[in-house]
């Protein structure tokens, strides 16, 4: 405050060319413009002081100092009445916001339980079928196809494949190289069971050559 009025003085002299305390007429109109710079508060209470304007220099910087400061403590305090309230505001903002998401979690909780429940007693998955059972993997297809089909192959004894599917012959075991049907493709004579039909291997295999 004391910077302010030394400040208003010089200002008052550079202007008027005058000291403001001259005179009566000039003091008087110098302290009115000082107080007018104030902020409202101050000026309004400045104007309940009695004979302000006729006072002692001295004097009258320590009356407008007195309540420029019971001013200037206030304006602080209600500073920091609002950072206290805003703080406080802040908080409770927070508050609410973890207080929601606890609820949302809370309330996801109960489905996700169920749902994890449903897994358990129900392991063959939203379409009725076991994901682990057999029965969702691939058997491989022996039928063999393309030009490498025409090549004889050996195959293990009792396995059925496209070439050796045909209706098993009752009777004598050498009647189906004796009938006359004539030979049989030399790929679906290679491609029987050795096993099955021991005692006609040689038989077909030498009927099939002649047929050649």
């Amino acid at each position: 405050m004391y910077d302010y009025l030394k400040r208003a003085g010089e200002l008052w002299e550079d202007s008027t060319g005058a000291r403001h305390n001259n005179s009566l007429e000039t003091m008087v109109l110098c302290r009115d413009q000082v107080i007018k710079g104030l902020p409202k508060p101050v000026q309004t209470a400045l104007e309940d002081v009695l004979n302000l304007e006729t006072q002692p220099f001295h004097d009258w910087k320590q009356t407008v100092t007195h309540w420029y400061t019971i001013h200037q403590r206030k304006m602080d305090q209600e500073d920091d009445e609002v950072r206290a309230l805003t703080k406080q505001l802040l908080k409770t903002q927070v508050a609410e916001k973890d207080n929601e998401t606890n609820k949302k979690k809370a309330k996801a909780m109960p489905q996700m339980s169920a749902m994890s429940k449903l897994h358990h007693h129900n392991p063959t998955g939203p379409f009725g079928q076991d994901h682990h059972s057999s029965s969702n993997h691939i058997t491989p297809h022996l039928e063999e196809e393309g030009p490498e089909a025409d090549t004889e192959a050996e195959v293990p004894p009792g396995t059925r494949t496209a070439l050796t599917a045909v209706p098993k012959i009752t009777g004598p075991r050498n009647a189906h190289c004796h009938s006359g049907e004539g030979p049989r493709d030399p790929r679906v004579l290679t491609a029987l069971d050795t096993e099955e039909w021991p005692s006609c291997k040689d038989d077909c295999k030498s009927t099939a050559q002649n047929a050649q």
